[in-house]
């Protein structure tokens, strides 16, 4: 599928690409992946548009997201990078979620805007081997957007989280391919009942392979100006 991601994408492995201020991605009621024939959705609730960050969404905890339903290009990857430009508003919510493959409690990889303060990844077998990565730096309410990256490699375990084009921390994690359940998520997830995401959510992308250090800044620093940065 031929499509148009702005400069300094990499295309390779990508599975998984929205824009709100795209008007293939985003046309005021679905939202399409443009990197996956007929992988689209319809927001739950209200979400609504904001040219505050060259074309954002704005959540406002309210239970709204886009949920992608069960067997999208995300799931059951052996390698994952998950990719998300956030503003992430001030708030007491312990959750914080961008991007998840799976909403299913213990399922699945979640990049985290916050996790009990700072931005975060987690992933889980749905049983008890899970895990929780955080970078150690808290974005919540400093009204700034900042590029959030996870990476995930299956043969190794090795996970991996950047925050503006750095590397914030890694862990080693079970091995092989992600365990599912629940929908692909944009927006929360479903742990304890549910999380709703409160700020501005931009560009999300999905790769089935990790992406290098160098891939990463180079993303962070060509797409920074979009965002006032």
């Amino acid at each position: 599928m031929s499509i148009n991601l702005g400069p300094h994408i990499p295309t390779n492995g990508l599975v998984f690409s929205t824009d709100p201020n795209s008007g293939r991605s985003w046309d005021g009621t679905t939202l399409v992946n443009l990197s996956h024939v007929n992988d689209s959705t319809t927001a739950t609730g209200t979400v609504n548009f904001s040219t505050d960050g060259g074309g954002t969404f704005t959540f406002s905890e309210n239970g709204s997201n886009f949920s992608f339903g069960t067997s999208g290009p995300l799931w059951g990857l052996l390698d994952v990078s998950l990719v998300g430009w956030v503003k992430q508003g001030a708030t007491g919510s312990p959750h914080q979620t961008v991007i998840c493959t799976s909403t299913g409690y213990l399922y699945g990889m979640k990049l985290m805007s916050r996790y009990h303060g700072a931005a975060a990844v987690w992933i889980g077998d749905g049983g008890t081997d899970s895990y929780l990565l955080s970078s150690g730096v808290d974005i919540t309410g400093d009204g700034l957007y900042h590029h959030l990256v996870c990476t995930r490699t299956g043969v190794t375990g090795e996970l991996k989280i950047y925050v503006d084009g750095a590397e914030r921390g890694s862990v080693n994690t079970y091995t092989g391919f992600l365990n599912e359940s629940g929908s692909t998520g944009y927006g929360f997830d479903y742990h304890s009942g549910g999380y709703y995401h409160l700020g501005n959510i931009g560009q999300v992308y999905g790769y089935d392979r990790v992406l290098s250090p160098d891939e990463i800044l180079y993303m962070y620093n060509f797409g920074k100006k979009r965002y006032g940065l």
